[in-house]
């Protein structure tokens, strides 16, 4: 299916080890990350969770999601040096997706 989306040109593909399934297409890959401290903060406020289940969501969540990708990889989930691009969300959302849109701007160009 990934392969489907991509053959009929640019795309986004968010998760599911996209990354790793395009690798013959040499995806531009950017790894949007933060803090623990500031995910537990987000998933209180979206889900209306206490910190104690908010943290212990954020930690299942990112087990299931690192044991997914090492499995189909065969690499390790998270590992900066595995993307193009590495960003840290905890400065906002604005400013993530306004680095992200410069960063695919300049590749654009260099075209």
């Amino acid at each position: 299916m990934f392969r489907q989306i991509a053959d009929n040109g640019a795309c986004v593909i968010v998760g599911r080890a996209a990354d790793f399934i395009l690798k013959d297409y040499n995806p531009c890959k950017i790894l949007v990350y933060a803090p623990v401290d500031y995910k537990v903060k987000r998933i209180m406020q979206n889900y209306g969770d206490n910190e104690k289940l908010a943290k212990e969501n954020c930690e299942k969540s990112d087990k299931r999601r690192a044991k997914f990708y090492n499995s189909v990889t065969g690499t390790t989930w998270g590992d900066k040096n595995n993307y193009n691009l590495a960003l840290d969300s905890s400065v906002g959302i604005d400013a993530t997706v306004e680095t992200i849109c410069k960063y695919i701007e300049g590749l654009k160009t260099k075209k």
